[in-house]
């Protein structure tokens, strides 16, 4: 192929391969259209703001024009996308002739993908293989004509293909409240790196938390709300029956908790009036963010709740925080639990979440577990990397250290925690203890609801 020539490129070793470099891939398509037989089968990572006039995607519906079998699956990182550009994207390719579906990425178990599996590929008359690769640090496309290599893409591809939707359902609706993780998990990552300077994770600096944490949510590899969709979703229904409830989320890691606010007051209609506190300006920022991009206020506090400046008194209806007391040790738990009391007006209520300590913790190997961590973390960033701008080898080190750094303070057994809350005023609405899949291994959290006696 003149593309070959143009890049300097040859065929190189029995398996028929080479490599080129990314800026290639115009040239690649325009130059290997024309030899197409009979069929294309591509794997495109649909970004979050779709281009349906994308040169590429040109070329390739050309192809389905001249009466060639053109299919697409496109991968959603999440169902957060636009229906509009959705429906662009069918409808061009579909007035071309092309096949289209799409695959949502969390609707793929990991323990049933490899990582190879989710890059973007092109499948020519299933003797030519071009597949998303990075060598020797150099984003590019690997090219290959190697039988073996080319029969797993295809069987790969297939089963993908049978898993995909002709038409996806993209709303933030149901009980995994999927979020435009890809999007800002880079984005953390960046601001991590200027705005952190401190928070009730690690009171020097938190950029190596914070500038980790979505990418190892959109891994499903630490404690977030989804981890407990369906009480938080229960337990804001049961409270949202007063016209618009003032609501404090008090410490979060993100906007996760946040979402399910903006869910909750989407579909009541109401104004937002939900304010959000934290030492750290990064997760405000993250608040801020995801609010304004669905057009809505919401007030951010950069403050601690054990020394409140702007937290009056009587203030909330609802205060709402998930796995934040293990943050402080037991005697600083109580001082924020009387903190909430304080800040909740009469019949107020606090909903949260409490890691429950377990009896193997005391015989863990630590180092092991963090190197585990970050190797687990490292593979499932294979699986992610056509969304992500950083590499799976510096997740690894973000994991890792994620993993050695991080800690919990026991708060004791279930009964304890709810006895402490007692002890403050707070009587016990709702509790339930559940396990979930856990960070370094599964573990167990009390679920708790508490209210703030009435007048």
């Amino acid at each position: 192929m003149a593309v070959l020539d143009a890049y300097r490129a040859r065929w190189s070793g029995t398996d028929r391969a080479v490599f080129l470099p990314a800026q290639a891939m115009p040239d690649l398509a325009r130059s290997i259209a024309p030899l197409v037989g009979n069929h294309v089968q591509q794997i495109v990572a649909l970004p979050e703001v779709p281009d349906p006039d994308d040169y590429i995607d040109m070329v390739w519906r050309s192809v389905a024009l001249d009466g060639k079998l053109v299919r697409r699956l496109y991968l959603l990182p999440n169902r957060a996308l636009s229906q509009q550009a959705i429906d662009r994207i069918r409808a061009a390719d579909q007035s071309s002739g092309a096949e289209t579906r799409f695959l949502p990425m969390n609707d793929v178990p990991f323990a049933a993908s490899t990582p190879q599996a989710f890059r973007r590929t092109w499948l020519i008359d299933d003797s030519t293989l071009i597949v998303e690769t990075v060598l020797n640090g150099l984003d590019g496309w690997r090219v290959t004509a190697g039988e073996s290599e080319v029969s797993e893409a295809v069987s790969r591809w297939r089963a993908l293909w049978n898993l995909g939707l002709e038409s996806p359902r993209t709303d933030m609706d149901g009980p995994n409240l999927e979020e435009p993780l890809t999007h800002s998990a880079d984005l953390m990552n960046e601001v991590a790196h200027v705005l952190c300077t401190g928070s009730y994770i690690d009171r020097s600096s938190c950029e190596w938390y914070h500038a980790a944490w979505q990418y190892l949510r959109v891994f499903d590899m630490v404690s977030t709300p989804t981890w407990h969709s369906e009480f938080y979703q229960e337990a804001f229904n049961s409270y949202y029956e007063k016209e618009r409830p003032d609501l404090l989320i008090c410490g979060t890691a993100d906007y996760s908790l946040l979402s399910y606010v903006i869910s909750k007051r989407s579909r009541t209609k109401d104004a937002l009036g939900t304010t959000v506190l934290d030492r750290c300006p990064t997760p405000l920022f993250a608040c801020r963010w995801y609010a304004n991009r669905l057009g809505l206020g919401v007030m951010t506090l950069e403050d601690d709740v054990l020394n409140p400046t702007a937290m009056m008194e009587e203030n909330f209806d609802i205060i709402a925080t998930d796995a934040f007391l293990t943050r402080f040790t037991r005697r600083d738990s109580r001082r924020v639990k009387a903190a909430w009391y304080a800040a909740l007006k009469p019949g107020g209520v606090v909903i949260t979440t409490v890691r429950l300590p377990r009896s193997e913790e005391d015989s863990r190997d630590e180092v092991a577990e963090a190197s585990a961590f970050a190797h687990r973390a490292r593979r499932r960033a294979e699986k992610w990397r056509s969304f992500l701008k950083v590499e799976p080898r510096e997740i690894y080190r973000m994991a890792e250290t994620y993993a050695r750094r991080m800690h919990s303070h026991d708060q004791g057994a279930a009964d304890a925690i709810l006895s402490d809350f007692g002890a403050v005023g707070f009587s016990i609405v709702h509790s339930e203890t559940a396990d979930v899949p856990g960070e370094l291994m599964p573990a167990r959290y009390l679920r708790v609801i508490a209210a703030k006696e009435s007048e």
